[in-house]
């Protein structure tokens, strides 16, 4: 929720979606990323994030939460759109 509210585009709407099978977070931004995956390691950081406060730890520490609970979290960026799904 926090990386939503720093990373979203101005005036943007966030969409979040809960079925039995998963919660999907959604809000458009610029960010410009090649791969939205590397946001998961240590310490890596969206470009358009760099002069933001922040160490990059965020994204990586709840994947591996998640994973210790046995979920899952799929990250994609399409048409501006950035998406984070956590798989139950």
């Amino acid at each position: 929720v926090v990386n939503c509210a720093r990373h979203a585009d101005p005036n943007s709407t966030v969409t979040v979606k809960l079925t039995t099978a998963e919660l999907t977070i959604s809000n458009k931004t610029s960010l410009k990323v090649d791969d939205v995956n590397e946001l998961k390691k240590p310490f890596v950081k969206g470009e358009t994030s760099r002069s933001q406060s922040g160490t990059g730890l965020g994204l990586s520490i709840v994947e591996n939460n998640l994973r210790l609970l046995g979920y899952s979290l799929d990250l994609s960026l399409k048409d501006g759109i950035f998406t984070a799904k956590i798989k139950f």
